[in-house]
């Protein structure tokens, strides 16, 4: 083995193990904590305004009736909720910047994986260049055109000065995703075919299935809007959920 197969090698396991930091698996509970804490908090200032107007107009076990305790537990419980609601819209930026972020990550890494595999299987064909060389060679063009890293900082500030924007982060995640898995299926079916030919054997192959589907973001929009938002908690569980498990089949064929 020559030394620049072997420089290659040890670079396409670095890629390998750079996974580890780009393809961040998010808790599919994450997105909805906000929400959570909003209506406990909310839940929980009501409980405690309630209880302070029995006590201070009508008294009871703690002593007499003492009306001053009444704004004091609003003004409190104003802002106890105060607090939690800027804690979750902290969480809720996190999560934008999180979903977007690995995006590019994941993204990058693996045109900077595929393009050291490319330059070894060139390598290893020598004089025959499969066919399927060509194929792959094309391929990766076309991630370098469509897969462009979008700012996470930049969406963050638009969406809080449009709030409707998300609804496009939404739809650029899930497209994004879906074309990028129909492109790596076909990178790992090609490579699989070049292995291959060059006397390869037990080469990963149909490890890339329909993780990430194709979602219809008009009508996610309209039954969004139908529900009340109801649905948008769906979206956003897919928005989580689908590049989790692209991230996971991706380790199994890494492996």
């Amino acid at each position: 083995m020559s030394e620049y197969v072997k420089t290659k090698l040890d670079t396409i396991k670095y890629y390998v193990r750079m996974s580890e930091e780009t393809d961040y698996i998010m808790p599919l509970w994450l997105p909805f904590l906000p929400a959570i804490l909003a209506v406990v908090s909310f839940i929980i200032w009501f409980i405690i305004l309630a209880t302070s107007i029995k006590l201070g107009y009508t008294g009871g076990p703690m002593g007499p009736i003492r009306p001053h305790i009444v704004p004091a537990a609003f003004i409190t419980g104003l802002g106890t909720l105060g607090v939690i609601i800027v804690v979750a819209a902290v969480i809720n930026i996190y999560v934008l910047y999180k979903w977007i972020s690995r995006r590019n990550d994941h993204f990058k890494r693996a045109r900077r994986l595929y393009k050291e595999i490319l330059e070894l299987l060139n390598v290893l064909s020598k004089d025959k260049k499969p066919a399927k060389i060509a194929s792959l060679e094309s391929i990766m063009k076309e991630m370098e055109v469509e897969e462009t890293e979008k700012s996470a900082i930049i969406w963050i500030v638009l969406v809080l000065i449009i709030g409707f924007l998300i609804f496009y982060v939404y739809h650029f995640l899930n497209r994004d995703f879906y074309k990028h898995e129909r492109r790596e299926a076909m990178l790992a079916e090609n490579i699989a075919d070049v292995l291959s030919e060059l006397g390869a054997t037990r080469v990963p192959r149909k490890i890339f299935f329909e993780a990430v589907p194709k979602r219809n973001t008009i009508l996610y929009i309209v039954l969004s809007f139908l529900t009340l938002g109801m649905f948008g908690l769906y979206w956003i569980y897919t928005v989580t959920k689908d590049p989790n498990e692209h991230f996971r089949l991706h380790k199994v064929w890494e492996e």
